[in-house]
């Protein structure tokens, strides 16, 4: 392919302006490097040099350069051990460190400016380090070395799959090499485009020898280059910039752009009722250009695909030019209209795709199928085909499948090599095409190592030690998980009945060694690709739900709720999600009634029902004659329970056509089964759900029941229990107040203190506190005890009398008395009554209990005013989200977490937090106070009270001397 002048122009301009910017870079790292080898080493500053150097090493192979690119590459090799073992350099390393540095001299800046100084007799001590800047990225925020390319050495004859004059200059090298090769040597790439892998140590170069049969070389490198016209030495990155001056930027501002630390927690948004969950888009959201004659199947993809992707339409062929030169997308689709502008829009789809690396399919919808019509559009650039004649939703689930393997779901490889080197050199080989590649060496480890590691396609060796590739391809098919896994052969076994017999054991296809590692690249994409395409082309329908009942199909559901189930997080289990199980009451009874072709037709009217409202992430399928099945992902127990309890409402409101012309209304129950059960399958989740709509016994019809375990049952029992004894104490006024004093550490002589609830048993020790709680809120039966605290402590605060200049009590309350309207009154009324102030009673609500209710705790405050009263916010973390409510919720008493201050004792945080809650005009608490020293440190960081067991432990009386406190 011939070269325009046009592009032999902007080579030039590029290649000129890498060779200006080029010693300043050199001379950058070499300062760098030594600075390293005399202050100390540091990992992070040595992986960003890493990462330059190995872009300079390719640029300037790909600009001609092949001497320097030689020299970088060498260097780029000898650190890469570090890089990826984390180890650092003795100082035998560092002598031969400076030797690659001052081979690269001769390309830095001018001697005099030269870190490593002029003269064939420098000597290596006498340098001149800058002091190391503070690193921006910590060890820990390092990216993970799995997520790295493995930079191994190559041996003698690799000649990488790239379009530069670096190529002729390494087969030049190749040729002489491969003469002091083994020539029983197993190759893994061949000889004449590709990797050779044997043993790499003995296989290495010295780096003297390297040069000295570089420089051999070099004539015959120029000499190759002007024959090879058709190749294109410009980088495939600088063309992405008008003027290399920005690549060196854009490189300068990554390698300087620190990893930000994760902030505090976000404030998790109220929990959404079914159907309210708006559609996300953002940065991830699929982007697709639509170029169409405004069509009606045209603009019913668009209106399908927009749930998912954000589609750009476009009916002027111009304007879509414009804007696809400019800016690209995640994919192209053009319709039957312009499919004769497919010839322009084919070369700039391909260049952006080589460009961004991504995948960027070019869809073409045609109404003509016939076979002709497809190879036209495929040399036109076209990557997938569909007829307008098919139906839009298949299309749409089509164009979804073709987008769905992105950035963040990588082609996942296993090497099974016995062979280390030539597991590391395929390894690289995969990474480098943007794969997740890992190796294992013996077979017996395998089917552990796919069982977590979930591989698109296994990559194995035909001989190993122990178990052969046939057998232990066997074994892998053995398991229903693995059926489909494709496994590729990878091998120099030349015998073609032992190629047959390896596909006949379950392999899907036999490469032969050796192989150029595009080909590899190549033959691993595609067959996964296929792969993927198959697994979720087979469900696709299956996975979308009618368009009339709302349900999808029973297998779908089960893939799932199964898939849900590994995923599980046990850290999210206050949002597990679950399975509803609806079955019909009395189903025996209705059909007897109906018949059975009207109890088919009533049944059938249940799935829009009870599918009305659903998010997208909720499935729903029918699950026997009358019973249906629905998965409701990362929503807590209570909101299971609602969902299933709205379903039931409906379907006993609604009116169902039976043969008559007469109304006809039925009831169904629901039992619900949590993820968090962690049950290990869906047959096992959906069972336990049925059991709990079918209790043993009688049964109420129109019923909600939730699986509950063993021990859960125990401890819904013990619930009940305390129930009981709630209910009693609130009817015969046994609850106890017990009060802990609240002591100033800035000398103020008031009395405070906090009031706290305990239920003694009639003949047994107390409730413990938190279980008393649980189990009330559990019960719904916080609001009523929340009143219950308030006016014992109304009735202490007026018969103090004279017993002290001021008496403030703190007393809990929980979101239920937020919702309590009549509760603001009564209090109002209450003071008034007994005469106390408001700025006496001081109302705490706990932070993590209002994230989810503030604007409800915000107006209840609100209703409050006209009394004055105080309110505290407890349990306080020091987070952005604590403040920011606490902007909203301006609280006088801050607590702080108890955890909180244990875990910030002595780092500063707590002065820190307190400082800024004292400008919010916020006193603060610091509770569970145990010895003084904690006492001291409290004081030092400017905190306001304690409270805890070194103050006083919780008495019954009010007898704790403010004045003279202990």
């Amino acid at each position: 392919m011939a070269i325009s002048d046009a592009q032999q122009n902007r080579e030039a301009q590029l290649k000129q302006a890498f060779q200006k910017h080029l010693p300043q870079r050199i001379s950058a790292f070499q300062r760098r490097l030594i600075t390293l080898c005399e202050k100390g080493w540091d990992i992070n500053t040595l992986h960003l040099t890493y990462m330059e150097i190995q872009n300079l090493a390719g640029s300037a192979g790909n600009y001609g350069l092949v001497d320097v690119s030689n020299k970088l590459f060498t260097l780029e090799q000898f650190l890469a051990h570090f890089v990826e073992s984390g180890e650092l350099p003795g100082s035998e390393k560092e002598e031969k460190l400076r030797k690659l540095l001052i081979a690269l001299n001769d390309y830095g800046v001018e001697e005099s400016e030269s870190p490593l100084g002029g003269g064939p007799d420098r000597n290596l001590r006498q340098l001149k380090p800058e002091p190391l800047p503070e690193p921006d990225i910590e060890v820990s925020g390092l990216p993970s070395l799995d997520n790295i390319c493995h930079f191994v050495r190559p041996p003698k004859g690799f000649i990488p799959d790239l379009p530069s004059t670096r190529v002729a200059a390494s087969t030049a090298l190749a040729t002489e090499a491969r003469s002091r090769q083994d020539e029983d040597a197993e190759l893994l790439i061949d000889d004449s485009d590709g990797i050779s892998i044997g043993d790499l140590q003995s296989q290495m170069v010295s780096e003297d020898q390297f040069f000295e049969d570089l420089e051999e070389a070099d004539a015959a490198t120029e000499a190759e280059a002007e024959e090879d016209s058709d190749l294109e030495p410009a980088s495939m990155m600088a063309e992405e910039f008008e003027d290399l001056d920005e690549l060196f930027e854009a490189v300068e501002d990554d390698l300087d752009t620190p990893i930000e630390e994760p902030g505090p927690p976000s404030p998790q948004p109220e929990e959404e009722e079914p159907g309210e969950e708006p559609i996300k888009t953002g940065p991830d959201t699929p982007s697709i250009y639509f170029l169409h004659g405004g069509e009606e199947t045209s603009r019913q993809l668009q209106v399908l695909l927009e749930d998912a992707h954000e589609i750009q339409s476009f009916t002027d062929p111009e304007e879509f030019m414009e804007v696809l030169n400019a800016i690209g997308p995640d994919a192209v689709i053009v319709d039957e209209a312009f499919l004769d502008r497919l010839d322009e829009v084919g070369p700039v789809v391909r260049k952006l795709r080589a460009k961004s690396h991504n995948q960027l399919p070019l869809i073409a919808l045609s109404p003509q199928r016939d076979v002709a019509t497809r190879l036209s559009l495929m040399r036109a650039g076209a990557d997938a085909f569909f007829s307008t004649e098919a139906p839009v939703d298949e299309i749409a689930i089509r164009i979804a499948d073709l987008l769905q393997t992105s950035p963040e779901d990588p082609f996942r490889v296993l090497v099974v090599e016995d062979d280390n080197s030539q597991a590391i050199f395929a390894q690289s080989i995969l990474r480098r095409a943007g794969m997740q590649a890992r190796t294992e060496s013996d077979p017996l480890k395998v089917i552990d190592v796919m069982e977590s590691f979930q591989p698109d396609l296994l990559l194995m060796d035909l001989h190993m030690p122990g178990c052969d590739g046939m057998e232990l391809t066997a074994i892998i098919r053995e398991r229903d998980e693995f059926v489909n896994t494709p496994i590729v052969f990878l091998s120099g076994e030349e015998d073609e009945d032992t190629h047959y017999d390896a596909l006949l054991a379950g392999g899907d296809d036999f490469l032969s060694k050796p192989i150029r590692p595009r080909h590899l690249v190549s033959a691993v994409k595609n067959r996964v690709t296929r792969a993927r395409a198959i697994s979720t082309r087979g469900t696709a329908q299956m996975r979308v739900p009618d368009t009339v009942s709302g349900l999808v199909e029973r297998p779908a559901l089960l893939d799932r709720i199964n898939a849900e189930l590994v995923a599980f997080d046990p850290e999210q289990a206050d949002k597990p999600g679950g399975v509803i199980y609806f079955e019909l009451d009395r189903p025996l009874d209705v059909r007897r009634e109906l018949g059975l072709p009207a109890f088919e037709s009533l049944t059938g009217q249940l799935g829009p029902i009870l599918t009305e409202n659903l998010r997208d992430a909720d499935l729903t399928a029918r699950y026997g004659d009358n019973a249906y099945c629905m998965l409701i992902p990362q929503r807590s127990v209570s909101a299971l329970q609602r969902r299933a309890r709205i379903a039931l409402d409906k379907v006993a409101n609604h009116e169902f056509d039976v043969p008559g012309d007469r109304p006809y209304t039925l009831t169904m129950s629901a039992g619900v089964c949590p993820l968090s059960v962690q049950f290990a399958d869906a047959a096992s989740v959906i069972g336990a759900a049925e059991r709990a709509c079918n209790p043993e016994g009688e049964n109420p019809p129109n019923r909600v029941v939730v699986h509950q375990t063993d021990s859960e049952a125990a401890e819904q029992e013990e619930v009940r229990e305390i129930g009981s004894l709630i209910m009693d104490a609130l009817d015969n006024n046994r609850f106890q107040l017990v009060f802990q004093p609240i002591a100033s550490l800035q000398g103020e002589e008031i009395e405070q203190y906090h009031c706290l609830l305990r239920l003694p048993r009639d003949n047994g020790p107390t409730i413990p506190p938190r279980e008393l709680l649980e189990a009330a809120d559990e019960l719904d039966m916080m609001g009523q005890i929340d009143r219950w605290v308030l006016k014992k402590a109304l009735s202490v605060m007026a018969g103090s009398g004279e017993h002290s200049k001021v008496l403030r009590l703190f007393v809990n309350q929980s979101v239920a008395a937020t919702e309590d309207k009549e509760l603001p009154e009564w209090l109002m009324k209450s003071m008034e009554s007994r005469k106390v102030p408001g700025s006496h009673l001081v109302m705490e609500f706990k932070l993590p209990e209002i994230v989810d209710s503030l604007k409800s705790v915000v107006d209840f405050r609100q209703a409050l005013n006209p009394r004055r009263i105080r309110f505290c916010l407890g349990q306080f973390n020091g987070t952005e989200t604590a403040f920011q409510i606490l902007q909203h919720f301006p609280a006088e008493f801050v607590k702080l977490s108890p955890q909180f201050v244990a875990e910030h004792e002595e780092d500063g945080l707590i002065e820190e937090t307190t400082t800024k809650l004292h400008e919010h005009n916020a006193m603060v608490i610091a509770p569970a106070v145990e010895d003084a020293r904690a006492a001291v440190a409290l004081w030092s960081s400017g905190i306001d009270y304690i409270q805890g067991h070194f103050v006083q432990e919780p008495e019954n009386q009010l007898g704790y001397n403010f004045v003279n406190p202990v």
